[in-house]
């Protein structure tokens, strides 16, 4: 472990030196038009294709990150512009989006002058430390570098909104610190709500996974004042001090990717769509300590068998079902038995693209039925849907503080509110 350690703090030295040149490099590169738009605009980091699109007015064929942004952010015109990192939509032809390698850039002759010297001295202390032992500065050095590069940038040349997403950034770069002092806003968003683990035992859920509690974000936007709360919860933001230096924004639901799909549903059916939580390989599971007793193989096959057994029930024969999987099935990280019962179901279910937004599905759908506790009935209920949690094997109480004011339903009670439905639509 210790030459593993080493050599970790070796490859994190050189790719900051690689860092330190590239940096220099792209100040050549660096599109000098962007100056006047940065200082209204917003820098999403680390999105996926599937969150951006050239939608910016008239009928959404999309609900991704982008189309969000300018509907719910921009509708002052205030933050005019959407800039991200996301290489594959580098030749987006939009004049409202602009691709950039990074959000922290060289773009100031002052700035680079600074970085340079800088830069130089602190690769030569940290080639020292190497030797000393001392493993901070070699470790972090790419991080010092950008902090360096937004300490040494004009107020008016850093974007007025930073976002990072919760599935990567629990931890905050070093550089946003710096961006702040400077009156930039850093905010992390949370394109799901379901941060608690799935304990029958509901006091349990407040005991904090991927190392929430360790987070120091100044900002987040959430969907509404339950997600608040329990983030509150895991951040221990008990005292007044506290509370008034941390703001929490409700905007409701947040979508993330989308693509530009219809659906040509037929409307004399009941439409209900299926969302699960996908059962990964074990190894997968006990690497990021997602070892739930809940989440197994008999638990999701249970799941859509007594579904499928309600429905076919003569009561409900115009009952269509659908089921949207979180992630493509074909990926190597899903457990095999998942990945067959789904192929199986496809016969008798029909399977809707992973990519797609659920908030756009809700305005296809009558409802969904959710396995506690996923984002999705949260969705379609914000949105005016029918939406429950369905628990097959009756694990969760039906008060359980995970679900939100969202029902949890057990078989006979699945059964009823079916058939309700069918009614009522009818």
């Amino acid at each position: 472990s210790f030459f593993a350690f080493q050599f970790f703090i070796l490859k994190n030295f050189i790719l900051g030196i690689a860092y330190f040149f590239l940096k220099i490099i792209s100040f050549f590169r660096v599109n000098k038009e962007y100056k006047n738009k940065i200082s209204s605009s917003s820098f999403f980091v680390g999105i996926s294709p599937e969150c951006i699109s050239d939608e910016l007015n008239g009928n959404r064929k999309t609900f991704n990150l982008s189309t969000w942004y300018f509907d719910y952010l921009d509708k002052n015109k205030k933050n005019r512009f959407f800039f991200h990192n996301c290489n594959k939509k580098k030749n987006l032809n939009c004049s409202k989006i602009f691709y950039l390698s990074s959000p922290v850039n060289i773009i100031e002759i002052k700035c680079l002058v600074n970085f340079i010297m800088y830069g130089l001295i602190l690769i030569f202390i940290s080639f020292i430390c190497i030797f000393l032992f001392k493993w901070k500065l070699p470790i972090l050095l790419k991080e010092l570098l950008s902090a360096k590069i937004v300490r040494s940038t004009s107020d008016e040349l850093l974007f007025k909104n930073y976002f990072f997403n919760n599935s990567s950034w629990v931890f905050r770069p070093l550089w946003t610190y710096e961006a702040e002092k400077k009156n930039s806003k850093v905010i992390m968003y949370f394109y799901a709500s379901n941060l608690e683990s799935a304990h029958r035992n509901d006091k349990n859920i407040e005991m904090p996974i991927n190392f929430y509690r360790m987070m120091t974000w100044k900002r987040y936007f959430v969907w509404d004042y339950y997600h608040a709360q329990t983030l509150k919860n895991f951040l221990k933001i008990n005292d007044e001090i506290k509370s008034n230096s941390i703001k929490f924004k409700v905007v409701g639901p947040i979508p993330f990717e989308d693509k530009k799909l219809n659906l040509n549903l037929n409307k004399k059916n009941i439409n209900i769509i299926l969302f699960d939580i996908p059962l990964y390989r074990r190894a997968n599971s006990y690497y990021f300590d997602f070892e739930v007793s809940f989440y197994t193989y008999k638990v999701l096959k249970r799941f859509y068998s007594d579904i499928l057994k309600i429905c076919r029930n003569k009561e409900n024969t115009n009952v269509k079902l659908y089921v949207k999987t979180k992630r493509n099935i074909n990926i190597f990280d899903h457990d095999k038995r998942y990945k067959n019962l789904i192929f199986k179901l496809s016969k008798d279910i029909e399977l809707i693209e992973p990519v797609m937004s659920p908030i756009k599905l809700s305005r296809y759908f009558d409802a969904c039925i959710s396995l506690p506790f996923t984002s999705t009935s949260r969705i379609f209920k914000n949105l005016g849907k029918k939406a429950i949690y369905f628990d097959p094997v009756q694990y969760f109480k039906k008060d359980h503080k995970a679900a939100k004011n969202i029902e949890i339903l057990n078989y006979n009670d699945l059964k009823k509110w079916i058939l309700k439905l069918t009614n009522e639509t009818l």
